[in-house]
């Protein structure tokens, strides 16, 4: 379990080695409704890497893993994909610089990284946004899903209270 743990954060830390422009880091507060049957009780830690795909589209690779109670007990992997909803995240070059906030829809697939027992797609919407890769920094806040685990055939509430991308390159328009 450590081992696999361990594969998976070094992968995700070290995901902006393979893309070169407009990436970052995230990290934020996981949590999901108490009846939930595929979250554990306690809080988790969200880590991922994310990607600007094109101006409006963002792609992100993450890792929730529970960090209270038992540190590392549960750990998910997901992927998924978020369109800004208000303005570009992106600009193009020569283009003005996109707005400083914004809100987003998100879909995707999360995964059981321990066991593959759970598994299946999320929706999330994050309705407050500010910052952005031309500000090197970005806060996401009161972002909830909802998640529907497959072999369980049960749906889960979950939210960030918040979470923090830092960007690398940022836009090309400073």
């Amino acid at each position: 379990m450590k081992r696999t743990f361990m594969w998976l954060l070094l992968l995700v830390f070290n995901l902006h080695l393979l893309v070169a422009f407009e990436s970052g880091i995230s990290i934020g507060v996981f949590d999901a409704n108490l009846t939930s049957e595929s979250f554990d009780r306690g809080t988790h830690v969200q880590i991922g890497a994310i990607r600007g795909l094109s101006q409006n589209l963002e792609g992100e690779v993450f890792a929730i893993v529970k960090a209270t109670e038992i540190p590392g007990e549960q750990v998910y992997a997901g992927g998924g994909v978020s369109l800004a909803l208000l303005s570009p995240v992106y600009a193009k070059e020569g283009a003005n610089v996109p707005s400083y906030s914004n809100a987003y829809v998100s879909a995707g697939f999360l995964l059981d990284a321990l066991g593959a027992s759970s598994y299946g797609p999320y929706i999330r919407i994050t309705p407050i946004s500010v910052g952005g890769p031309q500000f090197k920094l970005r806060e996401r806040t009161l972002t909830f899903g909802l998640y529907w685990d497959v072999p369980k055939n049960a749906i889960s509430l979950f939210w960030n209270l918040f979470s923090l991308d830092f960007f690398f390159s940022g836009s090309k328009n400073h």
